[in-house]
């Protein structure tokens, strides 16, 4: 059987049906120059031709950061060497662009096609202009729309080529350093800046359109976990991208939720990058920077490179609470968020709000543990013992969530007063509720369910346990996309952080659903038969309920 990592490159559809974790991973390992793991992913099955949203291949990285090793461990898996990116860019065209003639004669040797042969980027001037890298004539102002209000102006959604890019006009000319610097800007996890055009007193900055949103819209809940762990994992490598540029690290100091823009595949880039750039002489001028002043300027950057690991973990945090950190946190919501994620992404987080900036992690050390975790998650897979799979609690609004440290019925039941907790093992028709105690730890492995405090001395009925099946039913169903199935919280076995490892065939992925068969009463044949003779007499709109009667 096929390896489930191979992709043969067809068209862009063929992306959707391979995990885009996997593909950011490779292109990760391009980017940044890492031989091992790139070989391991390509001795393990994956096409050396796999492309993000945006066409880009691990051929086209590699020769825009000059990795020439990489370059020549991909030709030797027999890459495409004449693939084009979103934007009509060969490798060999990214190479020359960014000035590495050492790559150029490598592709060359292959077969490599400059497509600037059809598409000069020109530098040239003009009565009133002067384009930089971007032909203005090129831009389609047809069918334009205006889409947001930026921090130095409108921003435009115009065509250039046949493709929608965002189009920004800033009242301001900067020097053609910090053009080049924008333009040498590659990497899978930041937003794309294709060119600048100076028009009189005006620069107008051509960056790629990405139509599905920012993390902020999406930020209204919790994320699930795995969901988050993936956005957290691309922020981080846009972020260390950034940061170990190279002569000077570009700090972005406005990192937000509303700046992280989402991709067709699902994965964020880092937006507004430049604004720091634009607005810092630093990086136009970085050859005036005298040696007297050196500690100062290197101290002053490593503590804006701190505020951007500061802001990173508030973001994490948000994305698994679904709401700002703040100072005052209870007790109870400690205890909470403590047991529904691992130790070490509760330590990440500390360490990088930490109030002393010095002792913040980088971003590449970042990178290290969330890697580690969602590898340890892969291999849990889901079975495991008790402790890892954890105790799952039904709350009253059909939410499901997980619990992996200690924590007894009071904790939960605090949350939602006038609800008593019962292990779902003990439900049988016909016989009366067994409530836990205030002071009865959940057992691991278990799952349990909230039931009004009035129903207390009741008798189970077929209506409570068929309402059990509709949540457990509905949950699975909500998460279920096209071909895909995104796990919830109700699902995740390891850490909260389980990963869905690949198949060979996604399209036949079986998403993990409530063990029912832990509620011993769903699988005798009396329930099933008494649910089915189920009727209802009344609804009682006041709780919306029904009032079930059952025939005998």
């Amino acid at each position: 059987m096929e390896s489930p990592l191979v992709m043969r490159h067809k068209d862009s559809s063929d992306i959707g049906r391979l995990d885009m974790q996997l593909i950011g991973t490779f292109l990760s390992f391009a980017s940044r120059g890492d031989r091992v793991g790139l070989n391991q992913m390509l001795r393990q099955g994956i096409s050396p031709n796999v492309q993000d949203y945006d066409k880009r291949t691990a051929l086209h990285l590699a020769a825009s950061e000059g990795h020439a090793s990489i370059v020549e461990l991909l030709l030797a898996y027999k890459a495409d060497v004449n693939l084009n990116d979103r934007w009509r860019r060969t490798p060999l065209t990214d190479a020359k662009l960014y000035g590495h003639r050492d790559i150029c004669r490598i592709l060359e040797v292959y077969g490599g096609k400059d497509s600037n042969s059809d598409h000069p980027l020109t530098v040239r001037r003009e009565e009133d202009s002067v384009e930089v890298n971007i032909d203005i004539s090129e831009l389609n102002l047809q069918h334009s729309s205006i889409i947001e209000q930026g921090l130095f102006g409108e921003s435009e959604k115009v065509k250039w080529r046949g493709t929608w890019v965002v189009k920004t006009v800033i009242k301001r000319v900067f020097s053609a350093k910090v053009n080049t610097l924008l333009r040498e800007l590659r990497h899978p996890n930041i937003l794309q800046f294709l060119g600048s055009i100076v028009h009189g007193d005006e620069m107008i900055l051509i960056t790629e359109y990405l139509p599905k949103g920012n993390l902020q819209d999406i930020l209204r809940k919790r994320l699930d976990p795995p969901t988050a762990l993936r956005y957290a994992l691309d922020i981080a490598r846009g972020m260390n991208y950034l940061h170990r540029h190279k002569p000077l690290p570009i700090v972005h100091n406005n990192l937000h939720p509303k700046n992280l823009l989402l991709d067709e595949g699902g994965h964020l880039k880092i937006g507004e990058y430049w604004v720091q750039i634009l607005d810092n002489r630093i990086y136009a001028n970085q050859d005036c920077c005298q040696l007297n002043n050196g500690c100062n300027f290197i101290s002053h950057l490593s503590h804006d490179i701190s505020k951007d690991i500061y802001s990173f973990g508030l973001i994490f945090y948000q994305m698994l609470e679904g709401k700002q950190i703040t100072d005052r946190i209870s007790d109870l919501e400690k205890k909470l968020y403590t047991g529904r994620y691992p130790s070490r992404i509760l330590q990440l987080i500390e360490d990088c709000t930490n109030t002393v900036p010095c002792t913040r992690p980088s971003f590449a050390t970042v990178i290290e543990i969330l890697e580690e975790v969602s590898l340890l998650s892969r291999k849990a897979g889901p079975g495991g013992n008790k402790q890892s799979r954890g105790v799952k609690v039904i709350f009253p609004s059909g939410e499901i969530r997980h619990f992996y440290q200690p924590i007894k019925a009071a904790e939960v039941m605090l949350e939602t007063p006038n609800f008593f907790l019962v292990n779902t093992r003990s439900l049988k028709i016909g016989r009366r509720f067994s409530a836990l105690n205030a002071d009865e730890d959940l057992d691991m492995g278990n799952v349990y369910a909230m039931f009004p405090m009035k129903r207390v001395n009741s008798f189970v009925s077929a209506a409570d346990m068929g309402a059990l099946l509709l949540t457990a039913n509905s949950v699975s169903k909500r998460v279920s996309i096209g071909s895909f199935r995104i796990l919830p919280e109700s699902c995740v076995e390891y850490s909260a952080l389980e990963i869905v490892q690949p198949q060979a065939n996604y399209e036949q992925q079986v998403l993990p659903k409530l063990n029912l068969d832990d509620i011993e009463e769903f699988s005798t044949p009396e329930f099933k038969h008494r649910l089915s003779m189920c009727r209802s007499k009344k609804p009682l709109l006041e709780t919306i309920a029904e009032e079930p009667v059952c025939s005998r």
